[in-house]
């Protein structure tokens, strides 16, 4: 029983993981065009290989999308963070407060259903504005999270 717990748990710090560099990705798309930041060097790369290559109306457009919903998304993510840490608090208490860690978890997935949702509206209302060239370069990038490039032939 208590193994089934453990791994439940580690399932959901997993999803919690990924959800995260979601989000990331979101916040990443938003700076790309503005403040520098910090990513591993593919993703700085493929960062810096986006802002080259989109013009100066898309840069505006994904910079416009992402400002409407910045404080919304960090919000979001900081409620992620709390949570992770409450997580890991209540895993360390013996005895484990299953009730509350069940409980727990169920506002980890809300709100990190909430924050993907809001990164996904985000990026459709930047892409229905973009121009052709700028979606295709947009859905090119791997860190996003949704390479849709068929032709692509590396392996996710």
């Amino acid at each position: 029983m208590k193994t089934n717990k453990s791994m439940a748990l580690l399932g959901a710090v997993l999803f919690a993981s990924l959800s995260i560099n979601l989000f990331m990705a979101g916040i990443v798309v938003g700076n790309s065009v503005s403040a520098p930041h910090k990513l591993t060097s593919d993703a700085e790369e493929q960062d810096r290989q986006l802002r080259e290559l989109l013009s100066d109306q898309d840069k505006l457009v994904l910079k416009q999308a992402m400002d409407v919903n910045r404080k919304k998304i960090t919000r979001l993510h900081d409620d992620l963070e709390n949570i992770k840490k409450d997580i890991r608090g209540m895993i360390k208490k013996e005895p484990m407060d299953e009730k509350a860690l069940d409980a727990v978890l169920e506002s980890e997935k809300s709100k990190k259903l909430a924050l993907v949702m809001l990164v996904y509206e985000t990026r459709k209302a930047a892409m229905d504005k973009m121009s052709p060239e700028g979606r295709a370069l947009l859905l090119k990038v791997d860190h996003l999270g949704f390479n849709l490039n068929t032709n692509s032939t590396q392996s996710h």
